[in-house]
């Protein structure tokens, strides 16, 4: 139903209209499975070349500069290096870097003490969960714990990790039963 609507603004009577969308690299052999979209993918797809260092700090420093902020020396290419992962920008994470930067900027400055305290690209998702998981009681903390591990899937083979779904009742009823592992 999902893939219905998302091709359905393509065949529209009225003329075509463009969708866009991204996937991870290591998902695309699973297009194969749905016809409609493979074709469509194999018809139109555009593949974005990574961007340089130079670009990479031109993503990270123009949206703070449109708004009168700034990094401190050498902090923007830093981050752009940072969420280099094995030769790919691992754009989720500078995003959120970037994010806990904004919240923890001193006036109009990005600083070096942040990115330190928060752990720098490779732990501020670490960091922003801890500070959640803080927050909660221990009750609550146990609960959440059952829920995160159901919530992953990890395809050891592959070294794979991503979100798998579950339906909510099930969730809700594993978050009640804390004998349910």
């Amino acid at each position: 139903f999902f893939l219905d609507a998302l091709l359905a603004p393509i065949q529209h009577p009225h003329g075509p209209a463009w969708v866009v969308t991204t996937m991870r690299a290591d998902f695309y052999g699973h297009v194969g499975r749905y016809a409609n979209l493979a074709s469509q993918v194999v018809n139109h797809q555009v593949y974005l070349k990574p961007m340089t260092t130079e670009e990479v700090a031109e993503v990270i420093e123009a949206p703070a500069a449109q708004v009168g902020a700034i990094f401190e020396k050498g902090l923007a290419r830093q981050v752009g290096a940072d969420a280099q992962v094995r030769e790919e920008m691992a754009l989720p994470l500078l995003e959120h870097t970037l994010d806990i930067l904004w919240r923890k900027r001193r006036g109009r400055r990005l600083t070096w003490d942040a990115y330190r305290e928060v752990g720098g690209v490779a732990g501020a998702l670490r960091y922003h969960a801890d500070r959640v998981i803080e927050g909660l009681s221990p009750k609550e903390r146990d609960v959440a714990r059952r829920l995160f591990t159901r919530l992953i899937w990890l395809d050891e083979g592959a070294g794979t990790m991503a979100g798998r779904r579950v339906p909510k009742a099930m969730l809700v009823e594993q978050a009640s039963d804390p004998g349910m592992e």
